[in-house]
């Protein structure tokens, strides 16, 4: 099966290049304080900006990748998912 990949222009790369940064950093920048006056360090809020922008993001854009490519299942752009044979 052979999956036909559109190219995508420079400044739809460069969204998706910036984007997961720039929204972490802004999640971070909200939380940071917070959290750090909870007595959490603040490696809590950036690990707290992770799970809330860059993992929502980038499985939106997978699952928005398999919808374009004219998947019917919800992964249809990971097209590796079969267990590996045993040797």
């Amino acid at each position: 099966m052979t999956i036909v990949v559109p190219r995508l222009g420079i400044p739809a790369l460069l969204v998706l290049h910036l984007l997961p940064g720039v929204l972490t950093t802004l999640i971070f920048v909200l939380l940071a304080g917070s959290i750090e006056s909870a007595g959490y360090p603040p490696l809590a809020a950036f690990l707290a900006a992770i799970a809330m922008g860059i993992v929502p993001l980038e499985l939106g854009v997978v699952i928005l990748a398999g919808r374009t490519a004219g998947g019917s299942e919800l992964l249809a752009a990971v097209p590796y998912r079969r267990r590996a044979p045993r040797t």
